[in-house]
């Protein structure tokens, strides 16, 4: 028995446990060598004009550009079609080195002082003066985060941990709603008021409006309207159409007026709010008829892209196109 034991002679440990050290090694080392990052792409990104292929080269430029590879981003771009470059916004073509033609120097100059007021007073001088709102254009995109309960501007930091990002849909047109009546006043400026309307049976009456103090001389109505992926478009195109075809009646502005006194008077908030502002000897109704006078502008806040809106604002330009203001929310979190 004692000679037996005595023949068995265990491998040495120490080899063992190096190879398998060497395993776990090379197995780490192949993980990191296969990072994964994903970012949350602008729409600039994906003209509808351009294939699959070119949104591709669009996101991979992007991608270079928010991680601060500017050099590359350019050195990539170079060799696209004059057609997909200039779907780059001018001011990122311009931080990753590249150079504009006087037109577009000039447009750039024209966007940035558009841009200046982060309230949707900013006007449009080609538009017969209509308010043009904070990120109604497709090429301006502002990103936000919620954190502790108040909505922040996203900065790069969040892109760095390459944390998963994944949509979250806002289930019905209500969620829109709420996210916009709580948020407001980051989404368009600490000088503005909502006016909620949500609870309306009126299917032709608008459900919120905000009212945009930021110059306090002529000071703006908006009319807010929804436009969830599962709505109807058809009832949309005739909320709109008939609330612009109805300005120009006189006794649907009357109307509209008592409409709209009446429901103000319903919210005590909203009417102290409202009794602030209000200039020397001028009543919420005077102030309203104001407001109407200066030509309220429609912004149409939408969960997802529509050729077909598009499409009315390029038909119907002396009406879509000069008064509705398209503006594309999303709602994203991370892992």
């Amino acid at each position: 028995m004692r000679k037996t034991i005595t023949k068995k002679k265990p491998p040495p440990p120490k080899k063992t446990k190096k190879v398998v050290s060497k395993k776990v090694q090379k197995t780490v080392k192949k993980v990191k060598a296969e990072p994964t990052k994903k970012f949350i792409f602008p729409v600039w990104t994906t003209p509808e004009h351009l294939s699959e292929s070119d949104h591709k080269d669009l996101k991979r430029f992007y991608e270079l550009f928010i991680s601060g590879k500017t050099d590359s981003a350019f050195k990539f771009a170079t060799n696209f079609d004059t057609i997909v470059r200039e779907s780059i916004p001018s001011d990122i073509w311009k931080q990753c080195g590249g150079t504009l033609t006087k037109k577009g120097e000039a447009e750039l100059k024209k966007t940035e002082k558009k841009t200046t007021k982060q309230t949707p007073s900013s006007q449009d001088e080609n538009a017969d003066k209509k308010p043009e709102p904070v990120n109604s254009k497709k090429e301006s995109t502002c990103l936000y985060i919620l954190k502790n309960g108040k909505l922040q501007l996203l900065t790069e930091e969040y892109f760095s941990d390459n944390k998963e990002i994944n949509e979250a849909q806002f289930h019905e047109k209500q969620d829109i709603e709420e996210f916009i009546i709580q948020y407001h006043k980051t989404l368009f400026g600490t000088n503005t008021v909502i006016i909620d309307n949500t609870q309306s049976t009126n299917e032709y009456f608008p459900n919120m409006f905000l009212l945009d103090f930021d110059d306090k001389e002529k000071p703006r109505m908006y009319v807010i309207e929804i436009n969830h992926s599962k709505t109807s478009l058809g009832l949309i195109y005739a909320r709109i159409t008939h609330f612009l075809a109805s300005l120009k009646n006189k006794n649907y502005q009357n109307d509209f007026l008592a409409l709209l006194c009446k429901t103000i008077d319903a919210d005590k908030k909203e009417k102290k709010e409202l009794q602030a502002r209000l200039k020397e000897e001028q009543d919420i109704s005077g102030l309203l008829s104001e407001m109407l006078e200066n030509k309220p502008a429609i912004l149409l806040v939408k969960d997802n892209e529509n050729p077909v809106l598009d499409l009315m604002q390029a038909v119907y330009i002396e009406t879509w196109g000069k008064m509705v203001r398209q503006i594309l929310i999303k709602k994203y979190y991370w892992w």
